[in-house]
């Protein structure tokens, strides 16, 4: 059985580990965005501080998509499930997904799962269905082998 408590808890902290790094990031670009105007300054440190100034804009939008991310994770129910919708597992061509936010594969107590957003087209072939079910992926008909 998978411990749905262990992979939802894997799953915020490596949304929050990808938020840290996008937060020290973009102090850093915001650091290189300041000018000291004290002795003057050339062109080129304005362009460099110009360049900083977008990337830090950039990753601000990035910082709020990971913290959506984890709003919504924390929301989700991961309780068992027998059908599919946010919060349950559904295996399928031998691989473990998670409807619940887009993720990249992930490991956790020994398993491999990936992440699959409720906004995903795939999620709409999928919504409702039962372990034994089918559905059209790709032109191809896949069978539901599990809903956890």
């Amino acid at each position: 059985m998978i411990n749905k408590i262990a992979l939802r808890e894997t799953m915020l902290s490596l949304e929050l580990d990808k938020l840290h790094t996008v937060e020290a990031n973009y102090q850093e670009f915001l650091q290189q965005a300041r000018v000291d105007n004290t002795d003057g300054y050339d062109d080129d440190e304005l362009s460099h501080a110009l360049e900083s100034s977008d990337m830090a804009a950039l990753l601000d939008q990035s910082i709020h998509e990971y913290q959506e991310k984890i709003d919504r994770l924390k929301a989700i129910d991961f309780s068992p499930r027998t059908q599919v919708e946010p919060g349950a597992v559904v295996k399928f061509k031998n691989r473990h997904f998670v409807i619940s936010v887009a993720t990249n594969q992930f490991e956790c107590t020994g398993e491999s799962y990936m992440g699959i957003s409720a906004d995903a087209p795939v999620y709409a072939a999928l919504q409702g269905l039962e372990a034994g079910d089918t559905f059209d992926l790709n032109g191809k008909e896949v069978k539901i082998q599990a809903v956890y």
